[in-house]
């Protein structure tokens, strides 16, 4: 007789990149601003955008400053909430 494999719904912790690209998209949204938009007052590209929002990327601390400048925010604005 087979048995039945449960499950638990957990929530899969995100990496520091994760988290701090989800918190980039959430204040950008919150402007209004596409990710061409960030990335042009930022100066870089949108695919670097696309990257720091997936947390598939570990940007520079002189990239996250121009990030958080275009979106009026302080770097320490963007972090993850478990460093600040």
């Amino acid at each position: 007789m087979p048995t039945a494999v449960k499950t638990r719904n957990r929530k899969r912790k995100l990496s520091f990149e994760q988290e701090l690209g989800r918190n980039v998209g959430n204040q950008r949204r919150e402007l209004g601003l596409t990710q061409m938009d960030l990335a042009t007052n930022v100066g870089c590209s949108v695919q670097m955008i696309t990257k720091v929002e997936q947390g598939t990327v570990s940007a520079s601390v002189p990239m996250l400053r121009d990030i958080a400048s275009a979106l009026g925010k302080e770097l320490r604005d963007l972090l993850p909430d478990s460093l600040t």
